[in-house]
């Protein structure tokens, strides 16, 4: 596209961790010296790259691989680059098929709009979840709360504030305690 910076090309803002897709492959480009150089049609092999951002699924942008796409993308271009597909199947993530939480209809209609991951689905912002169908946001919501149950993220802060409470618990207990044992010290001072 004429104009068009995919340097940026993603949703939702600044993320961590870059969402889009890339899909490489090759692409047969005429090879214009050695056409020139033998009098027929030459072609070579091109590395290209497609790029998709999930839930996105008017845009996307096909072109041949830049220094910025090996630096954008590390581990799917080393992949690709030692021989690999460079495709989805290639995506870093829970595959969106093998979660238990989606039903058949959902992975379907997700996979439609270019999401594979349940992590990639947890991002989604929810300008992308309009026209999915009912029950999309509270699905993405429990794809969130996977993904941060993989990342161990809820259950230590669960166990911190668990940790906490106790504290507060016990330090209120041994106030009680020595408010006790003082009252006791008086009452069996009086009985002497």
């Amino acid at each position: 596209m004429p104009g068009f910076d995919d340097s940026s090309f993603s949703f939702g803002g600044k993320q961590e961790r870059d969402a889009c897709i890339p899909i490489f492959r090759y692409e047969a480009m005429l090879d214009s010296e050695a056409s020139d150089a033998s009098g027929k049609k030459v072609y070579k092999d091109v590395p290209f790259v497609e790029i998709i951002a999930p839930g996105n699924n008017l845009e996307r942008v096909i072109r041949p691989v830049q220094d910025n796409d090996k630096a954008r993308w590390p581990d799917q271009w080393k992949r690709f680059s030692e021989g690999g597909k460079g495709g989805i199947e290639d995506i870093d993530g829970t595959p969106i098929a093998e979660w238990a939480q989606a039903t058949a209809a959902q992975v379907k209609t997700l996979k439609s709009s270019d999401i594979h991951t349940v992590e990639q689905f947890a991002e989604l912002p929810d300008i992308y979840l309009q026209g999915m169908g009912m029950g999309m946001t509270d699905l993405r919501n429990k794809a969130r709360v996977y993904v941060q149950n993989q990342r161990g993220e809820i259950s230590v802060q669960k166990v911190s504030a668990e940790n906490r409470k106790l504290k507060s618990q016990i330090k209120d207990l041994e106030s009680t305690l020595e408010k006790l044992h003082n009252r006791l010290e008086v009452l069996e001072g009086k009985g002497k």
